[in-house]
């Protein structure tokens, strides 16, 4: 199925089959060992597994590969129990929002609670967020959501918000899941890396 939907994003969005290296399972499930074998047969990398930390100064997990398989909790079962030599996991490190008197996980952004009402509020939970990343051990921040999320207006400029504050820094970049295994496969120091670009045909 996930082989054909690759296929049909061709088809119908334009997007070369060749492009679409990996993907997170639905609803977080990866299919266990079943699912990780069709990973390991036609993607680069799978984007499904939660990546527990107790709280926000708890240094987040570095993309890596299952050479040696999946040794964390398993958050959402079924996780792989089997080796993937190559496939590479990104991790869904959690993330907090902080909430009357601790901090509330998540595993994605548009999932943390309590729920953000203000374009201040969905700023100052990514960066504050970044920042735990960016503080710790610097491994790559995503944002991962759901598009409709965005949707709404005020979650939309506290993103465009967020997005801005970032494109002022000079030691990062806004970069493609793809890219950053690219990078973890052949690392570069700052002043030789070379970010792509957005190309319209």
């Amino acid at each position: 199925e996930v082989v054909h939907e690759r296929l049909m994003v061709e088809k119908f969005a334009k997007v070369p089959a060749r492009d679409i290296r990996g993907l997170r399972g639905p609803f977080l499930f990866t299919g266990g060992d079943a699912g990780f074998r069709m990973l390991h047969s036609h993607f680069d990398y799978d984007c499904t597994l939660i990546h527990k930390r107790d709280g926000p100064d708890d240094a987040p997990v570095f993309p890596y590969t299952l050479d040696y398989g999946f040794r964390k909790p398993c958050m959402v079962h079924k996780c792989p129990n089997d080796t993937y030599p190559g496939l590479w996991t990104v991790p869904l490190n959690y993330l907090f929002g902080k909430g009357d008197d601790k901090y509330n996980p998540c595993s994605m952004a548009d999932a943390c609670l309590p729920e953000l009402e203000t374009s201040q509020d969905f700023f100052e939970y990514l960066r504050f967020n970044f920042e735990s990343f960016y503080n710790t051990n610097r491994a790559p921040f995503p944002v991962f959501l759901q598009e409709t999320w965005l949707q709404d207006e005020e979650r939309k400029k506290g993103y465009f918000r967020f997005v801005d504050w970032l494109l002022e820094k000079e030691d990062l970049y806004l970069v493609t899941v793809s890219e950053v295994i690219d990078f973890m496969r052949d690392p570069k120091p700052k002043e030789s890396y070379a970010q792509r670009h957005c190309t319209k045909e």
